[in-house]
């Protein structure tokens, strides 16, 4: 995503955006816990990207209409990227936790749970792969 400077600002440039095309909603509100929901694009304005979901942002600098700290990004964008990889990750930690504590005692019981860590691991790498075909829209 390509920024420009506008009055020692750097705002966003959004002339990648298209209709129907999927966009991140980045949520830095809270700066230790950015959270990223994945939207599509409804239809474009000369002066608001409107997406399916209601929501409204201004074309000049990508940021939510009426709220502060939120604004569309590309969905490959670096920062969006790390949330869906650490969001992801916790994810994973809680589904291994659950796996664990649901195992029996026996041999068999604890190879079965590798064999489930193996395939939570896989999921979670094709997730943060593609997180838009992944099925979970937001992180």
């Amino acid at each position: 995503m390509g920024r420009r400077s506008l009055g020692g600002f750097l705002m966003a440039d959004t002339d990648w955006v298209q209709v129907g095309a999927t966009v991140a909603e980045y949520d830095h509100r809270y700066r230790m816990n950015p959270r990223v929901a994945f939207v599509t694009v409804e239809r474009i304005t000369p002066a608001q990207i409107v997406c399916v979901n209601g929501n409204r942002y201004r074309r000049d600098n990508g940021t939510r209409v009426g709220e502060r700290g939120v604004e569309i990004r590309p969905v490959d964008d670096r920062e969006v990227r790390g949330v869906v990889a650490k969001r992801t990750a916790e994810r994973l930690c809680f589904d291994v936790d659950r796996m664990r504590l649901a195992m029996g005692r026996g041999e068999t019981d604890a190879l079965a749970l590798l064999d489930q860590v193996e395939a939570a691991v896989a999921a979670a790498r094709a997730m943060i792969d593609d997180p838009v075909g992944s099925g979970w829209t937001s992180y």
